[in-house]
């Protein structure tokens, strides 16, 4: 099999032209060619060699046609959607209808580079499930002889129960272990511990048994405890109707996931730090004016003013250095005493009349100073929201840790966007720190929410923590 991928690549002329010419350019293992509609991409289909479509979700000929019309002629071809409708309805959507992958446009930058490491994922992706295919009608010893070639993909074979039977060096690069160490053990120790509560690596497996095949992505873990995020495919292998175990592959996301990230953050920082130009203007408008008019008429009454302006100016400026020190997604864990590192940010944020009670301590494994930076924008956040003296507590639940406050809490309406950059129910609010505090969870591979409070105040949940 050669390695060159050849792309079928349907859209609009005037975009994709400057796309294969791009790809071209830069990428010589990739042979683009153009379909002009869907039925133009069928017919290719047939005739040509196609590793890869990559086409726009609106075709006229509708994007779910076509979806449908290849999934049920060619079911294991990836298909890459390539749209500038971009949410993450749609996204979802996407791949409900079979789409492979899912990449939104964006015309203010040169996108080659990110659609064909796109495209070389997912067919990597198909070429390693095909050949585990292949392998699994052997025996383990010929199996594992099949896939050792295969570095950036973790190839092996579960029992009927799952439990590991074979191992490949992909295997032992990705999550560490040698071959001696993993064999026998359940396929649960590669999930992190909430998954495991949860029951996931037993749902994949049934799901896998039931229809086949299931593909899941999400947060795994590493011998040394860390977490990468991950593809995985899991596929069944039936005797006469029986399962007799599982072919599982992975790859390693984890770059791709934090780039991908790390472009939507850009995105949202820009139109952040335009609004928060704009912000500045107003407070440095009225300074301006106030000390104009006291140099000209002797009268420092509007001095008052222009101080309260200026300490609202070092109030935006320290939230975008706040942004600059959160750009670094570096994690470095360690054991961490939850009860120590929120006592050290209250400790450094203006509280008031407000009290900490730490319900329940525990260890968790987490790098020190980003907890202690998300505890201090969950601190100033209840401080803030949460009325002239309010008790905020830190506490444990089953997968992860709490924030919660006795205030007024979050209307349900405000909580799938409180996070978002620069989104603040405080007109005076820079909107950045709940923001941070997503970013965080993220670069550990954990989930933050909102919730309402026993008391009724707001109650942040941090799961998917590992402890210590």
């Amino acid at each position: 099999m050669t390695d060159d991928i050849s792309v079928l690549l349907v859209d609009d002329e005037t975009v994709t032209t400057p796309i294969r010419e791009s790809i071209r350019h830069h990428h010589d293992d990739i042979v683009v060619r153009l379909a002009d509609g869907a039925d133009d991409a069928l017919s290719r289909l047939e005739t040509d060699d196609i590793d890869c479509v990559v086409c726009e979700y609106g075709l006229e000929a509708s994007g779910r046609d076509l979806l449908d019309a290849i999934r049920e002629r060619w079911p294991t071809l990836p298909v890459v959607l390539f749209t500038d409708r971009g949410s993450e309805a749609i996204a979802s959507d996407a791949i409900t209808d079979g789409a492979t992958d899912y990449l939104r446009k964006r015309r203010e930058t040169p996108q080659h580079r990110e659609l064909t490491d796109c495209i070389r994922t997912v067919v990597a992706r198909c070429r390693a499930e095909a050949g585990a295919q292949r392998a699994s009608h052997r025996d383990d010893t010929q199996f594992e002889l099949l896939v050792d070639a295969v570095e950036n993909y973790a190839i092996f074979l579960l029992d009927e129960t799952g439990h590991v039977r074979t191992w490949n060096p992909g295997a032992e690069t990705i999550k560490g272990y040698t071959r001696d160490e993993i064999i026998g053990e359940h396929v649960s120790i590669f999930y992190t511990d909430a998954d495991v509560d949860a029951g996931v690596p037993e749902r994949n497996l049934r799901e896998a048994a039931a229809g086949g095949r299931v593909r899941d992505e999400g947060w795994r873990v590493h011998k040394d405890g860390s977490m990468f995020r991950a593809d995985v495919t899991i596929v069944a292998l039936y005797d006469d109707g029986d399962v007799t175990g599982y072919a599982k592959i992975t790859r390693d996301e984890t770059p791709r996931h934090r780039e991908q990230i790390l472009l939507e953050q850009n995105q949202q920082l820009k139109e952040h730090i335009a609004g928060l130009a704009h912000d500045l203007r107003n407070p440095l408008t009225v300074a301006r004016g106030n000390v104009e008019m006291a140099l000209e008429t002797g009268d420092y009454s509007g001095l008052d003013a222009s101080k309260r302006g200026l300490d609202r100016m070092e109030e935006l400026l320290d939230s975008i250095v706040s942004l600059a020190q959160e750009d670094d997604e570096t994690v470095e864990p360690e054991p961490i005493d939850l009860r120590d590192v929120a006592e050290e940010a209250w400790s450094v944020v203006p509280t008031g009349s407000a009290t900490l009670r730490i319900e329940e301590n525990a260890m968790i494994v987490a790098d020190r100073g980003k907890l202690q930076q998300l505890f201090e924008n969950l601190f100033k956040n209840a401080v803030d929201h949460g009325g002239p003296t309010p008790t905020v507590r830190v506490g444990r639940f089953d997968g992860g840790f709490y924030v919660e406050d006795d205030g007024p809490g979050i209307p349900t309406t405000e909580r799938t966007s409180i996070f978002e950059m620069g989104h603040s129910t405080d007109p005076d609010g820079t909107g950045v720190g709940l923001a941070i505090c997503e970013r965080i969870a993220e670069a550990h591979g954990w989930d933050i929410g909102v919730e309402t409070a026993f008391a009724g105040g707001a109650r942040f949940e941090v799961s998917g923590t590992a402890t210590a």
